[in-house]
């Protein structure tokens, strides 16, 4: 009887200790790269926490490292000395600051899994670390991220308090568009690959694998409007849970409906190229009111487990759904000599490049 309890207050004391640690259990697609990049990690620091896991499958148990601010001697001294030790603050700090519980904030980087109010604090605390790396480069304490891709437009861009960038085009609506699709660091990179109303990246897009049917186009279990294909609820566009842009990037950002597609290939208000940038070919779309502009790349799709037309087609998720065919959403398609207004298998992965409503 004693031994008995010996190992149960050994196995209470272990399991606190796993709990003070954050984890992540792999999801299906997942790999060590998605999930690192999900946490800000690069994938030797994920390796280094998980010495035994080898092989990344879904329901993997990982441990995920607290990343802290880089903090540095201040190059200058008097007044920015305030300044760099507010930015060499680290993120368990400023959590604490903010009163966020360690559970609200691993599940807000799980996308959506927390209260609104929980999202909130975690957009500040990403805000204040953000506001401590500008200050930092100010002070010569750091380097300002996202300098590089700003002197290679030439133009100004407005940075959000979620770190990502946006270009106001001048449009009649209002809308500011992202410099970037979801999953890239710059103009150019073709980023992620979502399924229309998914949120994550998966390694093989076909209806067996597509969140809402069961197993094949006329089973749709949401968005739909005709019962040929599935149970109906008349829902035309996507939740915010189903939003790309929204849980990847957050709720700043959306992913653009098909009118905000139609008005940024207006002529009336917009011109657009094909061009190359880096190496990268797509479409360049300037305003004609101020001469700002976008680089769309020809980032192509994925179907099954391949990628097509990289480097020929650009293929983009609308949030609005095709309501005379429900298995089809609306996207915008462009090739070298011009823009198509197409609608796409649900079930196909496409690039995602975020809106949001103007400041």
């Amino acid at each position: 009887m004693k031994w008995r309890l010996i190992i149960f207050v050994l196995s209470f004391l272990f399991s606190l200790n796993l709990g003070a640690q954050r984890r992540h259990i792999v999801q299906r697609g997942e790999t060590f790269a998605t999930v690192a990049k999900k946490y800000n990690l690069t994938e030797s620091e994920l390796a280094a926490a998980n010495p035994t896991k080898k092989v990344c499958y879904a329901g993997l148990n990982l441990v995920i490292p607290e990343k802290k601010v880089e903090t540095r001697q201040p190059v200058t001294q008097g007044t920015n000395s305030a300044v760099n030790n507010q930015s060499a603050q680290s993120v368990q700090e400023i959590k604490k600051e903010l009163a966020i519980a360690e559970a609200d904030y691993d599940a807000c980087l799980q996308m959506g899994d927390a209260s609104p109010k929980a999202h909130q604090k975690v957009v500040r605390l990403r805000q204040k670390l953000k506001e401590a790396e500008s200050r930092a480069a100010v002070s010569g304490t750091g380097t300002a991220s996202g300098g590089s891709g700003a002197k290679a437009t030439g133009q100004v861009k407005g940075n959000s308090s979620d770190g990502h960038e946006y270009v106001d085009l001048g449009l009649p609506s209002g809308t500011l568009w992202a410099t970037c699709n979801v999953g890239a660091s710059r103009p150019e990179d073709y980023g992620d690959y979502f399924a229309w109303g998914e949120t994550a990246t998966k390694i093989t897009y076909r209806w067996s694998t597509y969140k809402y049917c069961t197993g094949f186009e006329k089973t749709l279990t949401k968005y739909c409007t005709d019962s040929e294909f599935g149970t109906v609820d008349n829902k035309t566009e996507l939740e915010l849970s189903d939003d790309a842009a929204y849980v990847n990037w957050g709720f700043n950002w959306r992913m653009p409906n098909y009118d905000q597609f139609e008005e940024l290939i207006n002529s009336s208000y917009t011109t657009t190229t094909w061009t190359t940038v880096n190496g990268v070919k797509g479409r360049k779309i300037t305003s004609k009111s101020n001469g700002n502009s976008i680089f769309l790349p020809a980032a192509g799709f994925r179907r099954n487990g391949l990628l097509n037309q990289a480097g020929s087609y650009g293929n983009y998720w609308s949030r609005t759904l095709d309501a005379s065919y429900s298995d089809f959403a609306r996207g915008l398609d462009f090739d070298l000599s011009r823009f198509f207004e197409l609608n796409y298998g649900r079930n196909t992965g496409r690039s995602v490049r975020p809106v949001r409503a103007s400041q």
